[in-house]
């Protein structure tokens, strides 16, 4: 694994909480592990979202986005919400939990949007 920034580390010990509080606990991880993992994944996302608004997508990277998509709502918990979001100018995956904590400016709701956890 690559050496990770304060800042990198800081946002998955954040997620981690959240996850954990919301029924995260899986054998083949520790929250902080899926944490680390759904970042990357958002990451990857993130990049993806920036090559469709400058060239678009090929199919193949369509195909890579629908996975990666995949993957994300695999590893998250019943109870944990997820949307994805296609602007390059946002987050790539917004988490949905139960407890209603967000992240995100303009409060629990703006413009009739629920807000969630960025990630």
């Amino acid at each position: 694994m690559s050496s990770i920034t304060k800042l990198e580390r800081a946002a998955a010990e954040q997620l981690a909480k959240h996850l954990s509080e919301h029924g995260a606990n899986y054998p083949q991880y520790n929250p902080f592990h899926l944490a680390f993992e759904l970042l990357a994944l958002a990451r990857r996302l993130n990049r993806y979202n920036e090559t469709e608004c400058n060239y678009g997508l090929s199919e193949r990277q369509q195909k890579n986005v629908e996975r990666l998509e995949k993957r994300v709502r695999e590893m998250l918990p019943p109870q944990v919400g997820v949307t994805f979001n296609g602007d390059p100018r946002g987050y790539a995956v917004k988490l949905h939990f139960a407890s209603g904590v967000y992240n995100t400016w303009g409060g629990k709701t703006w413009g009739g949007k629920k807000k969630g956890w960025g990630i």
